[in-house]
């Protein structure tokens, strides 16, 4: 995450897999955003003067235990089969500045849908990894 080196993608735009490097997803006003689904937070929990976006991968080539993590207190959805992907563990430090939320999710292959809601600042950078197994 602290690396400079990162894939940039545009609020509903696309990335072909799961990239090496982080993702710097640039996001929109909150109000203004239109997920692909109904988000798993409630819409009034989502500060109105904060961002949101999403973005799609187009093939998850590995089935397996994702783990997405962001630098900030913004809530985290994911998609498959046009379906919200129940979270399976999460972490986080509220004084961590690079890594404050971690979340991981079963996924299988094909397509899936990044949705972040409530971010304090227009850009974040993301990453999506494969989580190893406890």
């Amino acid at each position: 995450m602290a690396a400079p080196e990162a894939v940039t993608v545009a609020s509903g735009g696309a990335i072909a897999s799961v990239p090496s490097k982080a993702i710097q997803l640039q996001l929109e006003p909150s109000p203004g955003i239109k997920f692909p689904a109904a988000s798993g937070i409630k819409k009034q929990a989502i500060p109105q003067n904060s961002f949101s976006g999403w973005f799609k991968i187009d093939a998850i080539a590995k089935p397996g235990l994702y783990q997405i993590t962001i630098p900030d207190h913004s809530w985290i959805d994911v998609v498959q089969n046009d379906e919200l992907v129940q979270s399976t563990a999460f972490s986080g430090d509220p004084e961590c500045k690079t890594l404050r939320k971690s979340v991981q999710f079963e996924l299988g292959s094909g397509p899936v849908i990044v949705q972040i809601g409530g971010s304090a600042e227009k850009t974040m950078k993301l990453t999506v990894r494969e989580a190893d197994k406890k």
